[in-house]
């Protein structure tokens, strides 16, 4: 038996650390959450109040899970006089203008600046931590959605937080629908050779069987499109969706996102995605792999096509991945025809195969 001794954090910037280096303690006493591993998009990330404010304030840690779901956390000490009240306030502020006002891109260059902060590659980051079924277009996207949604964590992490707090914590997260509201105890037992901590997580709802993830259908997929792009959009979504009834194509539905699928002759192929929030995203990745567009050449033309309609919004070298433009370029009919006929090209030329 070794016996350890608590152990205070000097500063909050210890606390801090530790979490940023251990994303896991965050959850590992959550029987809900333990298993969802988090990835760090960005330490001090900066939320504004709106798109005037000449200060950014500061949350301490901006983490993601494999879903697409953040989780905001504060790190207050209990010796800290805001870990009282303040704090909720703080939290839920940092939080309320992260949905309102952050964009995707500035999600995704907070974490392109942390990987190269910490000397990570990149991709090489964000791949290792997806799964390979994951397309890491459909999991930004999954983020944006969710993000729109209010569907976050927010959590507050102390070496011991008072009971006042923990009692405005159980409060909020009865109450709170879409966000979770956590606090966590990370307290650390020292025995001279080996550090050791024990997170207790404020909040919990018990569950004792979780319910299984539900496989997105047409109406989650629209649902999720309604909400964070317009009716005009939507309906153009619809029409695609309409026309690929009629040329008996088969839909299929990721989180976030809408495939068109031509099966022929036992194969199966894809030239398109629609997405949440209002993108076309042209399947290059499987494309470049089917015979007749083998050819750079032949892919370089379809893009040319394309960018007559959507005023050059893709990049004529992206030409093996997963280009996109929006569809709010197609609200005009004519543009709208004139990226049918191209798809039916399409269409006409696998079948021919």
């Amino acid at each position: 038996m070794i016996q350890m001794t608590p152990e205070d954090y000097q500063k909050e910037e210890k606390l801090h650390e530790i979490l940023e280096n251990n994303p896991q303690l965050v959850f590992s006493d959550y029987p809900e959450l333990r298993n969802y591993e988090l990835l760090l998009l960005k330490s001090q990330a900066p939320t504004y109040e709106d798109e005037n404010a000449i200060y950014a304030t500061k949350l301490d840690l901006l983490f993601v899970d494999r879903e697409g779901t953040l989780t905001f956390v504060e790190v207050k000490l209990s010796s800290n006089p805001e870990i009282r009240r303040e704090v909720v306030g703080q939290a839920l502020e940092y939080a309320g203008n992260a949905i309102e006002n952050w964009e995707i891109d500035e999600i995704k260059e907070m974490f392109k600046t942390s990987c190269r902060k910490k000397g990570w590659n990149i991709d090489e980051r964000l791949s290792k931590f997806l799964t390979p079924e994951v397309n890491p277009d459909d999991f930004w996207d999954s983020v944006e959605t969710k993000l729109r949604a209010g569907n976050v964590r927010i959590v507050i992490a102390s070496d011991s937080i008072p009971s006042s707090l923990k009692n405005i914590i159980q409060f909020l997260r009865n109450q709170m629908k879409t966000a979770i509201f956590l606090g966590v105890d990370v307290p650390q037992f020292n025995n001279g050779n080996q550090i050791v901590f024990v997170p207790k997580v404020h909040g919990q709802l018990v569950t004792i069987n979780p319910p299984e993830k539900k496989k997105w259908e047409e109406s989650d997929f629209f649902a999720a499109l309604g909400a964070s792009t317009t009716p005009e959009i939507v309906s153009i979504a619809k029409k695609i969706l309409l026309w690929s009834d009629t040329q008996h194509l088969e839909p299929w539905y990721g989180t976030g996102s809408f495939y068109p699928l031509l099966k022929h002759k036992g194969k199966q192929y894809q030239v398109i995605a629609i997405r949440v929030p209002g993108k076309i995203v042209l399947q290059f990745q499987f494309m470049k792999d089917y015979p007749p567009y083998e050819p750079e050449e032949k892919r370089s033309e379809f893009v040319k096509k394309i960018n007559t309609i959507c005023g050059n919004q893709l990049s004529p070298d992206n030409l093996t991945g997963r280009p996109s433009f929006s569809l709010d370029c197609l609200k005009d009919e004519a543009k709208y025809n004139e990226f049918i006929k191209i798809m039916d090209e399409f269409l006409d030329t696998m079948r021919e195969l």
